[in-house]
Protein backbone atom coordinates (compact mmCIF):
# COMPACT_ATOMS: atom_id res chain seq x y z
CA UNK A 1 0.00 0.00 0.00
CA UNK A 2 1.31 3.60 0.15
CA UNK A 3 2.90 5.38 2.40
CA UNK A 4 3.79 8.98 3.54
CA UNK A 5 6.77 10.32 4.73
CA UNK A 6 5.40 14.16 6.01
CA UNK A 7 8.80 15.28 7.23
CA UNK A 8 12.66 13.94 7.87
CA UNK A 9 15.15 14.96 9.41
CA UNK A 10 19.15 13.46 10.71
CA UNK A 11 21.13 14.66 13.77
CA UNK A 12 24.16 13.48 15.29
CA UNK A 13 23.94 12.03 18.74
CA UNK A 14 26.84 11.62 21.28
CA UNK A 15 25.61 9.76 24.05
CA UNK A 16 23.23 6.45 23.40
CA UNK A 17 21.89 5.20 26.64
CA UNK A 18 22.96 1.70 28.08
CA UNK A 19 18.76 0.81 28.26
CA UNK A 20 17.97 1.61 24.81
CA UNK A 21 14.46 1.41 25.71
CA UNK A 22 14.55 4.80 27.31
CA UNK A 23 15.07 7.38 24.92
CA UNK A 24 15.66 9.67 27.96
CA UNK A 25 19.09 11.44 27.74
CA UNK A 26 19.44 11.07 23.74
CA UNK A 27 20.89 14.48 22.92
CA UNK A 28 20.84 14.93 18.98
CA UNK A 29 23.05 17.97 17.75
CA UNK A 30 22.68 20.20 14.22
CA UNK A 31 19.53 18.43 12.58
CA UNK A 32 19.33 19.06 8.96
CA UNK A 33 16.03 18.27 7.00
CA UNK A 34 15.44 15.67 4.45
CA UNK A 35 13.94 16.23 1.04
CA UNK A 36 12.67 14.09 -1.73
CA UNK A 37 13.71 15.93 -5.21
CA UNK A 38 13.27 18.94 -3.81
CA UNK A 39 10.11 18.32 -1.54
CA UNK A 40 9.71 17.48 2.52
CA UNK A 41 6.54 15.51 1.63
CA UNK A 42 7.04 11.87 -0.46
CA UNK A 43 4.42 9.57 -1.31
CA UNK A 44 5.79 6.20 -1.99
CA UNK A 45 4.49 3.24 -4.22
CA UNK A 46 4.28 -0.11 -3.31
CA UNK A 47 8.05 -1.54 -4.61
CA UNK A 48 9.23 1.74 -5.30
CA UNK A 49 12.93 2.46 -4.55
CA UNK A 50 13.74 6.01 -3.77
CA UNK A 51 16.95 8.17 -2.35
CA UNK A 52 16.84 11.22 0.04
CA UNK A 53 18.51 14.07 -1.90
CA UNK A 54 22.08 14.66 -0.91
CA UNK A 55 22.86 16.80 2.65
CA UNK A 56 25.74 17.61 4.14
CA UNK A 57 26.86 16.75 8.24
CA UNK A 58 29.81 15.75 9.23
CA UNK A 59 30.38 13.02 11.84
CA UNK A 60 33.00 12.56 14.50
CA UNK A 61 34.21 8.88 15.29
CA UNK A 62 31.92 7.35 17.30
CA UNK A 63 28.80 9.55 16.94
CA UNK A 64 25.59 8.36 15.98
CA UNK A 65 23.43 9.35 13.52
CA UNK A 66 19.56 9.96 14.47
CA UNK A 67 16.44 10.15 11.79
CA UNK A 68 13.77 11.68 12.81
CA UNK A 69 10.81 11.44 10.44
CA UNK A 70 6.87 11.38 10.53
CA UNK A 71 5.13 9.28 8.45
CA UNK A 72 1.60 8.04 7.81
CA UNK A 73 -0.18 5.25 6.08
CA UNK A 74 -2.77 1.98 6.51
CA UNK A 75 0.10 -0.27 5.99
CA UNK A 76 4.60 0.06 6.84
CA UNK A 77 7.30 -1.33 6.07
CA UNK A 78 8.69 -2.08 9.31
CA UNK A 79 10.69 -5.40 10.81
CA UNK A 80 10.45 -6.41 14.55
CA UNK A 81 14.36 -7.50 14.00
CA UNK A 82 15.26 -4.30 13.87
CA UNK A 83 18.40 -4.22 16.37
CA UNK A 84 18.58 -0.55 15.89
CA UNK A 85 16.68 1.96 19.22
CA UNK A 86 13.61 2.84 17.46
CA UNK A 87 11.38 5.30 19.35
CA UNK A 88 7.42 6.32 18.52
CA UNK A 89 6.01 9.69 19.92
CA UNK A 90 2.90 8.46 21.77
CA UNK A 91 1.25 11.78 22.50
CA UNK A 92 3.81 13.59 24.79
CA UNK A 93 6.10 10.44 25.19
CA UNK A 94 8.78 8.64 22.89
CA UNK A 95 8.15 5.06 23.32
CA UNK A 96 10.32 2.04 22.68
CA UNK A 97 8.32 0.60 19.51
CA UNK A 98 10.13 -1.26 16.12
CA UNK A 99 7.21 -0.20 13.93
CA UNK A 100 8.68 2.45 11.67
CA UNK A 101 9.90 2.36 8.34
CA UNK A 102 14.17 2.51 8.54
CA UNK A 103 16.14 3.03 5.73
CA UNK A 104 17.46 0.68 4.01
CA UNK A 105 21.13 1.77 3.10
CA UNK A 106 22.85 5.49 4.58
CA UNK A 107 25.29 5.76 1.72
CA UNK A 108 28.48 8.95 2.49
CA UNK A 109 30.11 10.25 -0.51
CA UNK A 110 33.44 9.07 -0.33
CA UNK A 111 35.76 7.04 -2.49
CA UNK A 112 36.52 3.41 -1.81
CA UNK A 113 37.90 0.67 -3.70
CA UNK A 114 35.41 -1.51 -3.07
CA UNK A 115 31.53 -2.00 -2.12
CA UNK A 116 31.30 -5.24 -0.40
CA UNK A 117 27.78 -6.79 0.59
CA UNK A 118 26.64 -9.26 2.73
CA UNK A 119 23.68 -11.10 2.04
CA UNK A 120 21.34 -13.72 3.99
CA UNK A 121 19.30 -14.03 6.87
CA UNK A 122 18.57 -12.75 10.88
CA UNK A 123 22.33 -15.34 11.34
CA UNK A 124 23.61 -12.50 9.30
CA UNK A 125 21.55 -9.64 10.35
CA UNK A 126 23.08 -10.27 13.79
CA UNK A 127 20.02 -11.46 15.63
CA UNK A 128 22.17 -13.16 18.06
CA UNK A 129 23.50 -10.14 19.71
CA UNK A 130 22.38 -7.29 21.55
CA UNK A 131 20.32 -4.26 20.62
CA UNK A 132 22.46 -1.10 19.12
CA UNK A 133 26.26 -3.04 20.12
CA UNK A 134 27.39 -3.47 16.79
CA UNK A 135 28.49 -7.14 17.61
CA UNK A 136 27.20 -8.80 14.91
CA UNK A 137 29.87 -10.36 12.75
CA UNK A 138 29.33 -8.45 9.79
CA UNK A 139 30.00 -5.26 11.58
CA UNK A 140 33.28 -6.94 13.26
CA UNK A 141 34.25 -7.74 10.04
CA UNK A 142 33.69 -4.41 8.80
CA UNK A 143 36.18 -2.56 11.40
CA UNK A 144 38.87 -5.38 10.27
CA UNK A 145 38.60 -3.94 6.56
CA UNK A 146 40.74 -1.37 4.67
CA UNK A 147 39.34 2.14 5.33
CA UNK A 148 38.79 2.19 1.26
CA UNK A 149 35.99 -0.60 1.97
CA UNK A 150 32.50 0.36 2.37
CA UNK A 151 30.11 -2.60 4.25
CA UNK A 152 26.76 -3.16 3.57
CA UNK A 153 24.85 -5.82 5.64
CA UNK A 154 21.93 -7.07 3.58
CA UNK A 155 20.53 -9.81 5.89
CA UNK A 156 17.22 -9.63 6.98
CA UNK A 157 15.43 -11.74 9.41
CA UNK A 158 13.28 -14.71 7.98
CA UNK A 159 15.03 -14.61 4.61
CA UNK A 160 15.00 -17.49 1.97
CA UNK A 161 17.08 -17.99 -0.73
CA UNK A 162 13.58 -18.57 -2.45
CA UNK A 163 12.99 -15.02 -2.09
CA UNK A 164 16.28 -13.94 -3.06
CA UNK A 165 16.44 -15.60 -6.05
CA UNK A 166 13.48 -14.49 -7.62
CA UNK A 167 15.60 -11.37 -9.10
CA UNK A 168 12.79 -8.61 -7.52
CA UNK A 169 14.27 -5.56 -5.50
CA UNK A 170 16.18 -7.15 -2.82
CA UNK A 171 18.19 -8.73 -5.32
CA UNK A 172 18.92 -5.81 -7.06
CA UNK A 173 20.31 -4.26 -3.86
CA UNK A 174 22.76 -6.74 -3.59
CA UNK A 175 23.97 -6.21 -7.27
CA UNK A 176 25.25 -2.43 -6.61
CA UNK A 177 28.02 -4.12 -4.36
CA UNK A 178 31.27 -5.03 -6.23
CA UNK A 179 31.55 -8.11 -4.01
CA UNK A 180 28.50 -9.81 -2.55
CA UNK A 181 28.48 -13.03 0.39
CA UNK A 182 25.55 -15.06 -0.50
CA UNK A 183 24.61 -16.52 3.30
CA UNK A 184 20.87 -18.72 2.37
CA UNK A 185 19.45 -21.88 3.24
CA UNK A 186 18.53 -22.38 6.79
CA UNK A 187 15.35 -20.92 6.76
CA UNK A 188 14.56 -22.91 3.54
CA UNK A 189 15.00 -25.77 4.93
CA UNK A 190 13.21 -24.84 8.32
CA UNK A 191 9.71 -23.91 5.37
CA UNK A 192 10.40 -27.40 4.01
CA UNK A 193 12.43 -26.82 1.13
CA UNK A 194 14.52 -29.61 -0.28
CA UNK A 195 17.87 -30.14 -0.33
CA UNK A 196 17.44 -29.65 -4.57
CA UNK A 197 15.63 -26.71 -4.29
CA UNK A 198 18.21 -24.78 -2.10
CA UNK A 199 20.87 -25.79 -4.40
CA UNK A 200 19.03 -24.88 -7.55
CA UNK A 201 18.05 -21.21 -5.73
CA UNK A 202 21.84 -20.45 -4.64
CA UNK A 203 23.04 -21.26 -8.15
CA UNK A 204 20.36 -18.84 -9.56
CA UNK A 205 21.35 -16.52 -6.62
CA UNK A 206 25.20 -16.93 -7.86
CA UNK A 207 24.13 -16.77 -11.87
CA UNK A 208 22.46 -13.50 -11.40
CA UNK A 209 25.08 -11.60 -9.36
CA UNK A 210 27.85 -12.91 -12.12
CA UNK A 211 25.45 -11.16 -14.63
CA UNK A 212 25.41 -7.99 -13.23
CA UNK A 213 29.84 -8.18 -12.79
CA UNK A 214 29.38 -8.88 -9.01
CA UNK A 215 32.22 -10.82 -7.39
CA UNK A 216 30.69 -13.48 -5.46
CA UNK A 217 31.53 -15.39 -1.78
CA UNK A 218 29.71 -18.38 -1.07
CA UNK A 219 29.41 -19.22 2.45
CA UNK A 220 28.15 -22.75 3.96
CA UNK A 221 24.73 -23.12 5.96
CA UNK A 222 25.35 -21.78 9.48
CA UNK A 223 24.50 -24.81 11.64
CA UNK A 224 21.10 -24.46 13.49
CA UNK A 225 20.67 -27.96 15.81
CA UNK A 226 18.85 -29.04 12.82
CA UNK A 227 18.40 -33.34 13.34
CA UNK A 228 16.11 -36.02 11.17
CA UNK A 229 15.65 -35.11 7.69
CA UNK A 230 16.43 -31.33 8.43
CA UNK A 231 20.39 -32.19 9.19
CA UNK A 232 20.29 -34.48 6.48
CA UNK A 233 19.20 -31.77 4.16
CA UNK A 234 21.78 -29.35 5.60
CA UNK A 235 24.44 -31.72 5.25
CA UNK A 236 23.88 -32.12 1.92
CA UNK A 237 23.79 -28.20 0.43
CA UNK A 238 26.69 -27.88 2.67
CA UNK A 239 29.06 -30.80 0.69
CA UNK A 240 27.66 -29.56 -2.49
CA UNK A 241 28.37 -25.70 -1.29
CA UNK A 242 32.10 -27.32 -0.58
CA UNK A 243 32.80 -29.19 -3.28
CA UNK A 244 30.76 -28.39 -6.64
CA UNK A 245 28.57 -25.21 -6.21
CA UNK A 246 31.51 -23.31 -5.26
CA UNK A 247 33.66 -23.39 -8.19
CA UNK A 248 30.38 -21.26 -9.85
CA UNK A 249 31.09 -18.52 -7.18
CA UNK A 250 34.72 -16.15 -6.84
CA UNK A 251 35.45 -17.80 -3.37
CA UNK A 252 34.35 -19.56 -0.22
CA UNK A 253 33.72 -18.86 3.20
CA UNK A 254 32.96 -21.88 5.26
CA UNK A 255 31.37 -20.26 8.25
CA UNK A 256 29.54 -23.46 9.55
CA UNK A 257 33.42 -25.10 10.41
CA UNK A 258 33.88 -21.78 12.41
CA UNK A 259 30.30 -22.08 14.53
CA UNK A 260 29.92 -26.05 14.51
CA UNK A 261 30.86 -28.51 16.78
CA UNK A 262 33.60 -30.85 15.79
CA UNK A 263 31.93 -33.60 13.70
CA UNK A 264 29.88 -35.79 13.96
CA UNK A 265 28.71 -33.08 16.04
CA UNK A 266 29.27 -30.39 12.78
CA UNK A 267 25.10 -29.42 12.96
CA UNK A 268 24.94 -28.36 16.03
CA UNK A 269 25.87 -25.02 17.26
CA UNK A 270 28.81 -23.87 19.68
CA UNK A 271 27.66 -20.27 19.95
CA UNK A 272 23.88 -20.45 19.88
CA UNK A 273 21.65 -20.68 16.37
CA UNK A 274 21.87 -16.98 16.22
CA UNK A 275 25.49 -16.38 17.17
CA UNK A 276 26.24 -14.42 20.24
CA UNK A 277 29.12 -11.47 19.98
CA UNK A 278 31.42 -14.39 20.74
CA UNK A 279 30.40 -16.62 18.26
CA UNK A 280 30.26 -13.38 15.66
CA UNK A 281 33.90 -12.34 17.14
CA UNK A 282 34.99 -15.80 15.90
CA UNK A 283 33.74 -15.76 12.50
CA UNK A 284 34.97 -12.34 11.81
CA UNK A 285 38.43 -13.57 12.85
CA UNK A 286 38.31 -16.65 10.77
CA UNK A 287 37.02 -14.33 7.88
CA UNK A 288 39.95 -12.12 8.27
CA UNK A 289 42.66 -14.27 8.67
CA UNK A 290 41.23 -17.05 5.68
CA UNK A 291 41.43 -16.23 1.77
CA UNK A 292 37.70 -16.89 0.68
CA UNK A 293 39.26 -19.07 -2.17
Amino acid sequence: NEWTIHSAKIGRCRYIPKDITNYSGIEVEDFVSLTFDGKALKNVMPGEFFYSDEVEVEFEKGEFLCLEMTFSGTMLPYHEESLLPIYILDGKDWKYNKKMPLPGMIGCDRKVKERIGYWGDSITQGCGTEDDSYTHWVAKIAEGLPENCSVWDLGIGYARAYDAATDAGWLQRAKMCDTVHVCFGVNDILRGRTAEQVLEDLHTIVGKLKQANCRVILLTLPPFDLEGEQRMRWQKVNHTIRTSLRTEADGLFDIAAVLGQPAPKEHLCIYGGHPDAEGCQAVAEAYLNTPQV
